[in-house]
């Protein structure tokens, strides 16, 4: 006769399985972040999500751009951070820290010079249990007035880029041309022309949305073709230059991130350009256009319109 083991179930198909097994809030948790903070009670999350809102002007100009919601990775012991220097006004780093102050448990969120603490009292916080902690206000930074804001936090159990996402391009993300659309850019082209070395520059004319690539590269967007144009897959939109600054249209292979000296369209400017506000902005062919046509009349052109 078959006896059946206790630590297997039957479904009622009739198959066995094992059962889940349990584990208490104090196991550690798993394929994460090596969680480890003791002061936490129980196991510490592997990312905190936070949620600012209510941040007010100062001196920035752009303070209300950190209200935003940020994830913060488990990077040591006790602390949780993101880096935030794609976003303006004082771009110190998101940072979650539980700390014991003199045997008073407490939570701190600190972002661009604004602190909110939470005092657990002499109980230590259940750090991973936490869901719209109410982080009460404690400083302003010199930029803006958080005075008013709030500051929710909740732990989040995997540090992966679905559940913990590094930040995309903020809201109100800082570029040289000041802040930059989030919907990122339409760029129309018409005009181009196949040459000797390419018989695919016909097919780059036509309409895009360029996407922003991230907060890594906060001043630039791009296409991606469906199938490659001119030995190239992307079409990338990028803003760049020090005490000038130029409106770059280029295509790129992401094996080769660099952009080119051969430029499809450049106009240099001055940095008074706003880049959430451009409706058909004329981007000249560039002198130097690589491997298209560009001299036979008419000259292509290329217009860029905020998203």
């Amino acid at each position: 006769m078959f006896r059946r083991r206790p630590e297997w179930q039957r479904l009622n198909s009739g198959l066995f399985l094992p059962r889940p097994l349990g584990f208490g809030v104090h196991w550690p948790c798993f394929g994460c972040c090596g969680c480890d903070c003791a002061e936490c009670d129980g196991s510490p999350p592997c990312c905190f999500k936070v949620v600012i809102s209510g941040v007010v002007e100062g001196t920035c100009g752009e303070c209300s751009c950190l209200n935003d919601t940020y994830h913060a990775k488990h990077s040591s012991a006790c602390t949780w951070t993101r880096d935030t220097s794609a976003y303006p006004c004082d771009s110190d780093p998101l940072r979650v820290t539980v700390f014991d102050d003199g045997g008073n448990f407490k939570l701190k969120v600190e972002l661009g010079g604004n602190v909110w603490i939470k005092d657990f009292g002499g109980t230590k916080p259940t750090c991973g249990t936490l869901t719209d902690e109410s982080i009460p206000f404690d400083s302003s930074g010199s930029d803006c007035d958080a005075s008013s804001s709030t500051c929710l936090v909740t732990a989040v159990a995997e540090d992966d880029d679905v559940n913990c996402p590094a930040p995309a391009i903020p809201e109100c993300s800082r570029c040289i041309c000041g802040l930059y659309p989030k919907n990122g850019f339409q760029i129309v082209i018409a005009g181009l022309k196949n040459s000797g070395s390419c018989s695919d520059c016909v097919s780059l004319n036509g309409t895009y949305i360029v996407t922003p690539v991230g907060a890594t590269s906060p001043c630039r967007s791009r296409f991606t073709f469906i199938s490659p144009q001119c030995s190239t897959t992307q079409l990338v939109l990028d803003f760049g230059g020090l005490s000038s600054f130029s409106f770059r249209v280029f295509t790129q292979d992401p094996d080769n991130p660099v952009p080119p000296t051969a430029f499809l369209f450049r106009k240099v400017d001055t940095g008074d350009e706003d880049c959430l506000n451009l409706v058909n902005e004329n981007i000249p062919i560039s002198a130097g256009s690589g491997s298209c046509d560009t001299t036979t009349a008419p000259a292509p052109t290329c217009l860029i319109t905020s998203l």
